[in-house]
């Protein structure tokens, strides 16, 4: 199995960023209580950030609730991280939380085995 480090993904990111000249910031962050902290310092207050890209973390918790996206009208967050399983909220949220997944079929709260 070939381990991908986050900064491997978010290199064409910054190069697709910079090419179309758009703001961006990074933050690297260590477990879900220091991206709690990141998150609250950039989000609380700041009605400007309406994209937030989860690289490597957020597949497990409700993304959603975690990083209160219903508090900014058209906040939303894309979240590519190969951990397992998924959150449901994530998949079945449909307005403000995008999942990439690497899968050939679609899961949703309908198609259950």
């Amino acid at each position: 199995m070939i381990h991908l480090t986050p900064a491997f993904f978010f290199l064409p990111l910054q190069s697709l960023f910079k090419t179309d000249s758009i703001n961006y910031l990074m933050r690297p962050v260590q477990g879900y209580e220091d991206l709690a902290l990141q998150a609250r310092a950039l989000l609380e207050n700041n009605d400007d950030i309406l994209s937030v890209v989860l690289i490597n973390c957020g597949a497990i918790i409700d993304v959603d609730e975690f990083l209160q996206l219903d508090a900014v009208d058209g906040r939303v967050a894309v979240v590519a991280d190969y951990h397992r399983p998924f959150h449901q909220s994530n998949v079945d949220n449909t307005s403000n939380v995008i999942v990439l997944d690497d899968r050939d079929t679609v899961v949703s709260k309908t198609a259950r085995p």
